[in-house]
């Protein structure tokens, strides 16, 4: 197996959290499903992701720009499906999406909202790795994640 090979299998071990990153442009709101989310400063707070060149959102991803890092929980696991499967405008079709108080769209059913601009992107080969300020969030007091593994959703069972 090529280091490429053994390095995505590795990768997969990897367990994360279930994001849908969302954001607009003239072209209206756009998402992409992404577990490659973490913080990057707490002072001043700060969020960094990765999204693939070819991905659609990937052009709309400039300095400046609004998105939010949408973390699911359990509960929403058939619109991390839609998003995943769908394009363009129908993958807000599902979910408790909604747009006031923010110029990005929003999942109403997300555990936590972290609204940011982007503060920087640095392209990386196939990816660019976009750094966000971050503006504002929004946290449920429950935690249930959704979670992504070994390439299939996982939940936590307590």
């Amino acid at each position: 197996m090529s280091v490429g090979g053994e390095f995505r299998t590795a990768m997969r071990k990897l367990a994360s959290t279930v994001c849908i990153i969302t954001t607009a442009d003239r072209s209206g709101p756009r998402a992409l499903v992404a577990t490659s989310v973490t913080s990057a400063s707490l002072d001043p707070p700060a969020v960094l992701f990765c999204v693939n060149k070819a991905a659609s959102i990937h052009s709309a991803l400039g300095a400046g720009t609004d998105f939010c890092v949408n973390l699911l929980s359990q509960a929403d696991l058939e619109i991390a499906r839609h998003v995943a499967s769908t394009k363009g405008i129908e993958r807000f079709c599902r979910g408790d999406w909604r747009y006031h108080g923010h110029s990005v769209p929003w999942l109403g059913s997300a555990q936590a909202c972290i609204f940011a601009s982007v503060a920087s992107r640095i392209d990386w080969h196939t990816h660019s790795i976009i750094l966000g300020k971050v503006t504002s969030t929004s946290v449920k007091a429950e935690t249930s994640p959704l979670l992504y593994a070994d390439g299939t959703y996982r939940m936590i069972s307590t």
